[in-house]
């Protein structure tokens, strides 16, 4: 034991430093921070209590460019060297939010004391995620079922994930982090309200879309029985034309049989009266002549 408690031990200040040094580094935890584009976001400081805050010095960095000094707060007065920030003595917030405010904020405080303490934030600013669109393709339709194929889509700039729900029982089906997705339904045709929603979202924002799966076969029916009524019109159509057409030409044919049928005969009662017999009658057969007389024949 004496032996033992006499030796040197000439790791052990060394290993206290990294302890150190470990546990300092392990204090000040990066916070995730999610942003909109032209939104607002806020760096609440959680400060300990008891502590009275004489001043605030924010820096930012951006991946690996070098950390700059953005804002300072002190009792006298705030400094900005970048526009769009606002600060108090426990938030900084920044206003109109940019791509390019993405990165790393950090908080370095100190008080009456001089005691120092750190707050990290990693602030990453989405494009907003507009209201999905949702296509429809209906495969079959039946008097008993309609089988139908949905199809999502979000720009892909807006990093968006895909999840589809159905709204009767409120479970997700999947997810999928394409910027589309695709559901394929049979749907009942008994059943009058079948209704899937498609959420969009992305770790600042959600939007979301319903479609009643039910109302769509019905009017997919709809549209399919139009070909039906329009097929059956065009045959009575074309069965009139040909009934005009046939009645047409038979009243043709009849005027031409009767233009090149000879002329009958035509004869007229001539009454002569003769002086001795008031009452005698002479039919003469009148025959049209070239020049529009006619000429009595005995």
């Amino acid at each position: 034991m004496g032996q033992l408690s006499g030796r040197r031990c000439p790791f052990i200040p060394q290993l206290l430093v990294v302890l150190l040094v470990t546990t300092g580094t392990a204090a000040i935890k990066t916070k995730p921070v999610s942003g909109v584009l032209g939104d607002s976001v806020q760096f609440p400081l959680q400060l300990n209590p008891g502590l009275n805050v004489t001043r605030v010095i924010w820096s930012f960095k951006a991946n690996a460019s070098k950390k700059i000094e953005v804002a300072e707060y002190n009792l006298k007065h705030c400094k900005y060297n970048r526009q769009r920030l606002k600060l108090s003595n426990d938030t900084l917030q920044i206003s109109a939010l940019e791509l390019s405010d993405s990165g790393v904020y950090e908080a370095h405080i100190t008080d009456q004391s001089t005691q120092v303490e750190e707050d990290s934030f990693n602030l990453t600013v989405y494009e907003p995620i507009p209201v999905p669109l949702i296509q429809h393709e209906i495969l079959s339709y039946s008097a008993q079922d309609c089988s139908i194929t949905l199809r999502c889509f979000v720009p892909a700039g807006s990093s968006a994930q895909i999840t589809w729900k159905d709204d009767n029982t409120s479970n997700a089906l999947w997810r999928h982090s394409d910027n589309s997705h695709v559901l394929h339904l049979t749907v009942p045709t008994s059943m009058p309200n079948v209704t899937y929603t498609c959420v969009a979202r992305n770790p600042a924002q959600e939007q979301s879309k319903s479609v009643n799966v039910a109302e769509l076969c019905v009017q997919e029916a709809r549209r399919w029985r139009w070909p039906i009524y329009l097929a059956v019109l065009v045959v009575v159509l074309g069965a009139l034309s040909i009934a005009l057409y046939l009645m047409k030409r038979r009243r043709r044919k009849a005027a031409d049989r009767a233009a090149t049928s000879p002329e009958e005969p035509m004869y007229s009662q001539v009454q002569n009266r003769d002086e001795q017999d008031p009452n005698r009658t002479i039919y003469s057969e009148v025959r049209a002549g070239r020049d529009g007389t006619g000429w009595p024949q005995d």
